[in-house]
């Protein structure tokens, strides 16, 4: 299955739609996840095995159920050959500012 099917599927369930308008963190970290596992062809018990985090861990975080820490989300982002990028946006009008860590 690719990004995009899956993408479709699960904009089925009310509940992803409603977490992916919004796009709160765990609704971004979840579609980042998905994404690059599915574009690399890889199932969740192969990322548990690169990352060394749990297959029903992986399946919480990719439904969104969890709150993911750093240093999950940095043994998930290595897995995945991806680059961990957390940042602080300015709210407020116009503001284009961003704090990276």
């Amino acid at each position: 299955m690719q990004a995009d099917e899956f993408h479709a599927q699960l904009m089925q369930d009310p509940a992803f739609v409603e977490a992916y308008r919004l796009l709160d963190p765990n609704g971004q970290i979840a579609q980042a996840i998905v994404k690059r596992r599915l574009d690399l062809g890889i199932t969740q018990a192969t990322l548990s095995k690169l990352s060394g985090v749990s297959v029903m861990t992986i399946n919480n975080y990719e439904h969104l159920v969890g709150n993911p820490t750093i240093d999950t989300l940095r043994r998930l982002a290595d897995a995945l050959g991806c680059k961990l990028n957390i940042s602080f946006e300015i709210l407020g009008e116009g503001s284009d500012e961003q704090a990276r860590v």
